[in-house]
């Protein structure tokens, strides 16, 4: 059984991580292939689409990394 708050942080910090350390591997890959996409739109966005980008990006990260934490409670 994997550790919640660790699989939360990890996902935290690169979404699609906690899931694969709780064991949900494909699901993990699919919240990481996602992640690549959110982070090249940012990388290549400026003014109002950039604060729009990270805005999404940190929400899209605290929805994961507390699917990770729910995943990893069982």
């Amino acid at each position: 059984m994997a550790n919640p708050i660790i699989a939360a942080i990890a996902s935290f910090l690169l979404p699609g991580l906690g899931q694969i350390y709780a064991g949900a591997i494909p699901r993990g890959i699919m919240f990481l292939i996602v992640t690549a996409v959110f982070y090249s739109i940012g990388y290549f966005s400026d003014g109002i689409y950039l604060i729009i980008s990270l805005v999404v990006d940190t929400v899209y990260s605290l929805a994961v990394a507390y699917e990770a934490y729910k995943l990893a409670q069982g």
